[in-house]
C-alpha cells in the first residue's frame, strides 16, 4: 500500500505547484507513470477520469451595463480555485453560478448552500453554516435583489421547495409557501417565479401566494439532468432538441435541427465559461476558443410545439394520404372501364332480341350455358346470371333487362322477355 499513499502523496503536492490546471496534472500522471510502472496502471486511469469528468461549467448572469471580460477571466479564475479545492477534498460540483445582485456579484455552487460574494478580487464567503448536500441540480434565480434556490436532490429523494438566502443571517430559509411545489423547471418573469412540471404554477415570493395556471408544456421526470440557460426573454434547456420556453407568452418552441449546438453535450463544456447577457451567450472554452449565439437569431431553426406537432403529424398521415389517393385512382384507372366495357360486352349479347319471349334453351345460349348438363345447376346459374344483367342494366338505363313469364302452355316452365332499354 505504499505505492498507494505515495500517489495521494505525490498528487497532492503536485496540486499545490500547479494550482489545480489540466496540464500539470497530465504531465504529472505520464511523469508518474513512467516512474512507478505498469502496476499504477489502474490507479491512474481512475484518476484520470475522476479529475477530467469532475471539472464544472462557470455560468456567469450578467446584468450590468457594459461587460468587462478582464475582470471577468479573473472572477472566472478565482472560481476554478474553489473548484480545485472542493475537489481535493472530494467534491465535485456540476456548475458554478455567478449572478449580479442589487450592485453586488455572489457565486454559488451546484449542491451545496455556499454564497460567496466577489470583494477585492476574491470570494468571500457568506454562508455561516456546515450543511450541504440537499440541492444538487438546483435551480438559482433571482428577484428584487434577492437569491433564491429552487428544487434539488440529496439524500435519494428530490424536492421542489423555494430557499432564499439571508445574507444578514448568513443561511437559508424555506419560503413557506413553497412547501407542495412540484419538481420542474423554473423562470422569473415579470418578478413571479413560474414553474412547469406535470402541473403549472406561478409562485409570488414578494406576496407569499402560489397558483395554479394552464399549462402549454410540460416537462418529463428527468427534468433535473437537463441544465437550464436563462436569457432574458427565454429559457433554453440544454439537452436533445434544445427545446426553448418564451417567458413573455409561454410558447414552446422545439427543433429537430442544431440551434445552439455547442451546448448539445455537457462533456463539451467542461471547464468552459458561459456568460449569458440579455438574449446573448457567450462560451469560452478552457482553449480560450469562443462561441456565440443570439436567441432572437436562433429562432430561425426552431418551430412551435403546435406547429411542430401538426407538422409532424401532418408528414406523418401524408404518405398514407397519398398512397390512397393513388390506390382509388389506380382502381378507377383499371376497373371501371374493363367493367364498363365487359357490362357493355353483356347487354350487348341481347341485341337483336328486344321485346321478344325466349324459351329456356334459346335464353341459355345467349348466356353461353347451354352445355351445363345437370338440370338444377343450370337453371341455378341461370338465375344468378340473371340477376347479374338486370343489375347492370339498372346501373346503366335504370331499368332491368331480363323479365320472367310463365309459360302459357305448360305452367312449369318459365319464358323470358328482353325488354326495350
Amino acid at each position: 500500500m505504499c505505492w498507494y499513499y505515495g500517489l495521494i502523496f505525490h498528487l497532492n503536492l503536485t496540486f499545490r505547484r500547479c494550482a489545480g490546471t489540466q496540464f500539470c496534472i497530465s504531465k504529472w500522471l505520464i511523469r508518474f507513470f513512467f516512474s512507478s510502472g505498469s502496476r499504477n496502471l489502474v490507479s491512474i486511469l481512475l484518476l484520470f477520469a475522476t479529475v477530467y469528468s469532475s471539472f464544472s461549467q462557470v455560468i456567469y448572469y450578467d446584468t450590468s451595463d457594459s461587460t468587462d471580460w478582464q475582470s471577468i477571466a479573473v472572477m472566472t479564475q478565482s472560481t476554478r480555485e474553489i473548484r480545485d479545492s472542493l475537489q481535493m477534498a472530494g467534491y465535485s460540483a456540476k456548475k458554478f453560478i455567478i449572478h449580479e445582485i442589487a450592485g453586488k456579484t455572489w457565486m454559488t455552487i451546484d449542491g451545496r448552500f455556499d454564497v460567496f460574494e466577489w470583494h477585492n478580487d476574491h470570494w468571500v464567503n457568506l454562508y455561516k453554516g456546515t450543511y450541504h448536500g440537499y440541492n444538487f441540480l438546483s435551480q438559482k434565480f433571482t428577484i428584487d435583489g434577492k437569491l433564491f434556490s429552487y428544487r434539488g436532490y440529496g439524500y435519494w429523494q428530490s424536492h421542489g421547495e423555494i430557499i432564499e438566502f439571508l445574507p444578514e443571517q448568513g443561511g437559508w430559509e424555506i419560503v413557506s409557501e413553497s412547501a407542495d411545489l412540484p419538481v420542474g423547471l423554473g423562470y422569473v418573469r415579470d418578478s413571479v417565479f413560474h414553474i412547469i412540471s406535470d402541473k403549472c404554477i406561478e409562485v409570488d415570493v414578494r406576496k407569499g401566494k402560489v397558483k395554479s395556471v394552464p399549462c402549454l408544456f410540460q416537462v418529463p421526470e428527468l427534468i433535473l439532468e437537463w441544465q437550464e440557460y436563462n436569457f432574458r426573454d427565454y429559457l433554453l434547456l440544454g439537452g436533445n432538441m434544445n427545446p426553448l420556453i418564451d417567458k413573455q407568452n409561454g410558447d414552446v418552441y422545439l427543433s429537430s435541427r442544431s440551434p445552439f449546438k455547442s451546448l448539445l453535450h455537457d462533456w463539451t463544456l467542461t471547464d468552459a465559461l458561459i456568460h449569458l447577457k440579455d438574449n446573448d451567450i457567450t462560451i469560452v472554452f478552457a482553449d480560450n476558443d469562443t462561441v456565440r449565439y443570439n436567441a432572437n437569431n436562433e429562432l430561425q431553426y426552431y418551430m412551435k410545439q403546435s406547429e411542430e406537432e401538426e407538422q409532424t403529424s401532418f408528414w406523418l398521415w401524408a404518405p398514407l394520404i397519398v398512397l390512397i389517393i393513388a390506390t382509388v385512382i389506380f382502381l378507377l384507372y383499371r376497373y371501371y372501364p374493363r367493367r364498363q366495357h365487359s357490362d357493355a360486352q353483356i347487354l350487348s349479347a341481347f341485341k337483336g332480341y328486344e321485346g321478344k319471349l325466349l324459351d329456356s334453351d334459346t335464353f341459355d345460349a345467349i348466356l353461353g350455358i347451354e352445355d351445363i348438363i345437370v338440370y338444377e345447376t343450370r337453371k341455378h346459374k341461370r338465375a344468378t346470371l340473371i340477376k347479374e344483367i338486370n343489375m347492370v342494366s339498372a346501373s346503366l338505363y335504370g331499368k332491368t333487362l331480363i323479365e320472367r313469364e310463365r309459360n302459357p302452355n305448360d305452367k312449369r316452365f318459365f319464358l323470358y322477355r328482353v325488354k326495350e332499354l
